[in-house]
């Protein structure tokens, strides 16, 4: 996301934010959550991207080493490793910070 978009969506949000307790404003709750949750993606997602790419890495060597030559070495024979274990942890506090469940 761009920074003139992040911008626009953080002006938008601190706008509506003074409708929220407004009952008389429909749709304004979904609409604020869904400028939050965009302003929360533009700040984490790269992050929640790194978390997940470097988690599938590990996932992978765990259960299938890595490839010299024409063979797998290493690897934890499909057993997760205390360091794989570790960065799922990582995922999760990523996917927290963006809302995930």
């Amino acid at each position: 996301m761009s920074d003139l978009m992040l911008d626009a969506l953080q002006r938008a949000e601190r706008f509506m934010s003074g409708f929220e307790d407004d009952e008389t404003q429909d749709g304004v709750v979904a609409d604020l959550a869904a400028i939050r949750a965009a302003i929360n993606s533009a700040y984490f997602g790269p992050d929640l991207a790194a978390s997940a790419k470097k988690l599938l890495a590990a996932v992978d060597f765990d259960n299938n080493g890595n490839m010299v030559g024409l063979q797998r070495m290493g690897g934890n024979g499909g057993l997760i490793s205390p360091e794989t274990t570790r960065i799922a942890d990582q995922l999760r506090l990523a996917l927290d910070q963006v809302g995930g469940k």
